[in-house]
C-alpha cells in the first residue's frame, strides 16, 4: 500500500510541475510567439507634399529590398510635407529603417529617379553601414526620417 501512495503522490508532483512550469511560460503574445516586440513610429519630412502618393516604410536586418523586409507599411500620402507611421509588433533587436514616396516609381518597380528617400540616421549618399535602430523589448520607439529626392 505504500507503494501505490508513493507513486500516486509522485505522479501528482510531476503533473503539478508540469502545469506550474506551463503557466509560468513568457509565450505571452500569440502574435510573436513570445518574443518581445515594440511599436515603431514615426514622422517622415518630405522634400515637398506627394498628395495621392504611396510611401513605404521598411523595417529589415539589411537594405536590399529584393530579398523581402522584416516589417513594412505602405500608405497613401496627403497634402503636408510630414507624414506619420506607426507598425506594430516589431520585434527586438536592431534594424535598418528607411522609407520611399514614389513620386515616380511604384512599389513593385523599386525607388526610381525622382522618388524620394530617406534612412534612419543616414542620408542617400551616406545610408548607415549597419543597422542602427534598436528596438527594444516592450513600448513605443519614435524614429524620424527625412527624405530627399533620389537622382
Amino acid at each position: 500500500m505504500k507503494k501505490l501512495s508513493y507513486l500516486f503522490y509522485l505522479k501528482a508532483l510531476v503533473l503539478f510541475l508540469m502545469f506550474l512550469y506551463q503557466g509560468c511560460s513568457k509565450d505571452d503574445n500569440p502574435v510573436n510567439g513570445g518574443n518581445e516586440s515594440a511599436t515603431v513610429k514615426g514622422t517622415l519630412t518630405l522634400p515637398a507634399a506627394a498628395n495621392g502618393k504611396t510611401f513605404f516604410v521598411a523595417i529589415d536586418d539589411d537594405r536590399n529590398g529584393d530579398n523581402g523586409f522584416k516589417y513594412s507599411l505602405s500608405k497613401t500620402c496627403g497634402t503636408e510635407t510630414t507624414e506619420s507611421y506607426s507598425i506594430n509588433n516589431v520585434i527586438a533587436g536592431n534594424y535598418y529603417i528607411y522609407a520611399v514616396v514614389f513620386v515616380v516609381g511604384n512599389l513593385s518597380q523599386g525607388p526610381q529617379s525622382g522618388d524620394y528617400l530617406g534612412f534612419y540616421g543616414g542620408t542617400i549618399t551616406n545610408p548607415p553601414n549597419s543597422p542602427n535602430a534598436t528596438i527594444p523589448s516592450s513600448g513605443t520607439v519614435a524614429f524620424d526620417i527625412n527624405l530627399e529626392v533620389m537622382p
